[in-house]
């Protein structure tokens, strides 16, 4: 593990900019000899974003800043971080080759920190980390398999939230083979929630539908309680107004026997 990380999450504002970008699939240890590093990112907001030199991506050792890069709206970009120098298959074409650049980055086979961010005059943004462990997925562990996130709304270091590839090399700049696998389990028949106006600019109505109790909770999307709700089985309506709270993406989550839904709740002023 990493401690550069630790001490920067402690200095850092953790206010998210306009940007929402995460962290999608990692190839953290490949077989044999072939060892290509890389990550991929995914932008799930409506237009394109551009990073400059004020954009960073660490593991806590070494640092790579972009340089005029764009990730498009609902687009994916891949950096390649490391690649012997004798390698003569290599099973990707990254949108960026940061193999000669002197980052530093080398992605650990046991666990790792990556983390984006932004600087923006004297303000760290904190835009995505995730501490990934070897464990969350052994079968992409050494086998070329990636790491690949689910859900893109969910907590980035919640070990449920990531998987091995279904796809020998991952999918790089494509949707992930196991995407969406949590969202159709944990939406049971039984247990409904909506969300209505969503974005909203003041007040939004939580309707949830449920034959068990409900837990539910408003989260930042950097992961912190905004609120907490403790609900009785059948119909349920939460009206919550964010006045005091800045514009962006904020998750409601929701458990009711074991059966969980996320939802992003978009506020704009």
């Amino acid at each position: 593990m990493k401690y550069l990380v630790p001490a920067m999450l402690v200095l850092a504002m953790f206010t998210l900019s306009g940007a929402q970008i995460v962290v999608n699939e990692i190839m953290f240890n490949p077989p044999g000899t072939i060892e290509e590093e890389w990550i991929e990112l995914f932008n799930y907001e409506d237009y394109d974003i551009y990073l400059d030199s004020n954009w960073c991506i660490t593991d806590g050792e070494g640092e790579f800043f972009f340089s005029e890069d764009t990730i498009y709206a609902h687009g994916y970009l891949t950096i390649l971080f490391y690649r012997p120098a004798d390698s003569i298959e290599i099973h990707i074409v990254p949108d960026i080759d940061a193999t000669g650049t002197g980052t530093g980055i080398r992605l650990a086979n046991t666990e790792d920190d990556i983390v984006i961010l932004n600087f923006q005059s004297d303000d760290t943004l904190i835009i995505d980390s995730v501490t990934y462990h070897g464990s969350w997925a052994d079968s992409a562990n050494n086998t070329g398999k990636t790491l690949e996130r689910i859900h893109t709304f969910w907590d980035s270091n919640n070990s449920d939230n990531w998987g091995a590839s279904e796809i020998l090399w991952g999918t790089p700049g494509a949707p992930n083979s196991i995407c969406g696998i949590a969202e159709k389990v944990n939406i049971p028949t039984q247990f409904k929630v909506s969300v209505e106006p969503n974005p909203f600019n003041s007040t939004c109505v939580i309707n949830l539908n449920s034959i068990h109790p409900v837990n539910a909770k408003m989260l930042s999307f950097d992961g912190k309680i905004i609120e907490n709700w403790s609900l009785k089985s059948g119909n349920n309506t939460i009206v919550w107004t964010a006045d005091n709270m800045p514009s962006g993406t904020y998750i409601f989550s929701a458990i009711s026997d074991n059966e969980n839904i996320s939802l992003p709740i978009v506020l704009i002023r």
